[in-house]
C-alpha cells in the first residue's frame, strides 16, 4: 500500500523566507576589540550623563538665587539718600521719586529723574543712581526764584528762563509782579517769552524798582517815588524807555509839574498825564 506524501506547503503572497545564518563567534583579539569598544561606550555615556547633572545643579542654583533676589526685602529700597536741596524737604523727593519699596531691579535712573522734575518744579535738574543690593542716592538742584508773581491771594516764584513753581520757605528778596487781570501760569509751565524778556529788561534798565504792576492793557508799570504811575508796555528796549522816564521827569520837576502818570510805552513819542 502507498503512502500518500504530504503536499508541500506553498508559501503565502506577500510572505518572505529567511535563512539561518551563524554568526561567527568572537575570539582572540575581536573579542578584545569588542569589550573595549563596549567600555568606550559606557564611559561616553557616563561622560554625558555628568555634563547633564552639571547643568541641572547650575540651572537649579540660578533658579534659587532668583527666587532668593526676587523676595528677599534686602533687595527692595526703604529710603533713597537725597542730596543737593535746600528748600524743597527729603521726605517730598524721595515720595515723588517712586523709589519707597521698589525692587531694586526696576529701578529705572532716567525715568525717575523725569519723573521728579515733572512732580516737583521747583527742581531744576536730578541724578539717580542705584546700586546693589538696594542702595539709590538722588542728587537734586533747585532753581533759584528771580522773581515772585502775586495774583490776589496767590504767589509763585519764577526763575530767569520763566518757569513757575511754588513758593517754599518763605519769601525772599527777590522782584515782584502784581497783577490783578493776568493770571500767572499753573506751576510747572512757563511765562510767556516775551513777556519774561520785558520784565528781565525792565529789571536790568530800573534796578532801583523792585516791585512792577503787569495789566493786559498797559503791560509793565511801575510808581515812581512821588506816587504817580509809569508805564512801560512791554518789550525788549526796557533801557530807552528807562531813559525817556528819566529826562521827562526832570524835565517836569523844573518846571514844577507834577504829572499824574507818565507814559513811555512809545519812546518817540512820550506823554503826561496832568491834574
Amino acid at each position: 500500500m502507498k503512502q500518500r506524501r504530504r503536499p508541500a506547503r506553498r508559501p503565502q503572497r506577500g510572505a518572505r523566507r529567511y535563512e539561518v545564518v551563524a554568526l561567527p563567534t568572537l575570539r582572540g583579539s575581536t573579542r578584545g576589540a569588542y569589550v573595549r569598544h563596549q567600555n568606550l561606550r559606557q564611559a561616553r555615556e557616563f561622560r554625558i550623563d555628568r555634563g547633564r547633572l552639571v547643568s541641572l545643579a547650575v540651572l537649579m542654583t540660578l533658579v534659587l538665587a532668583g527666587v532668593w533676589i526676587g523676595f528677599d526685602e534686602t533687595f527692595y529700597v526703604s529710603v533713597p539718600g537725597v542730596t543737593g536741596q535746600t528748600r524743597v524737604p527729603v521726605d517730598d523727593i524721595a515720595r515723588a521719586s517712586g523709589l519707597i519699596g521698589l525692587h531694586v531691579a526696576w529701578a529705572n535712573s532716567a525715568e525717575v529723574e523725569s519723573r521728579l522734575l515733572e512732580a516737583l518744579p521747583s527742581l531744576r535738574a536730578a541724578r539717580v543712581t542705584c546700586s546693589l543690593p538696594a542702595d539709590c542716592a538722588i542728587t537734586v538742584a533747585e532753581r533759584e526764584p528771580f522773581l515772585a508773581w502775586r495774583w490776589g491771594d496767590a504767589l509763585v516764584w519764577v526763575d530767569q528762563d520763566g518757569v513757575v513753581y511754588a513758593v517754599r520757605n518763605g519769601l525772599q528778596d527777590v522782584l515782584t509782579i502784581e497783577s490783578s487781570d493776568v493770571q500767572p501760569p499753573p506751576p510747572g509751565q512757563r511765562v510767556d517769552s516775551d513777556l519774561m524778556a520785558a520784565i528781565v529788561a525792565a529789571a536790568r534798565a530800573l534796578p532801583e524798582v523792585r516791585i512792577f504792576r503787569y495789566s493786559a492793557a498797559r503791560g509793565l508799570e511801575f510808581t515812581d517815588a512821588s506816587g504817580y504811575p509809569v508805564y512801560l508796555g512791554t518789550g525788549s528796549n526796557m533801557a530807552d524807555r528807562a531813559v525817556v522816564w528819566r529826562a521827562l521827569r526832570e524835565d517836569l520837576a523844573s518846571r514844577g509839574i507834577e504829572p499824574v502818570y507818565i507814559d513811555v510805552r512809545f519812546p518817540l513819542a512820550p506823554y503826561y498825564g496832568r491834574p
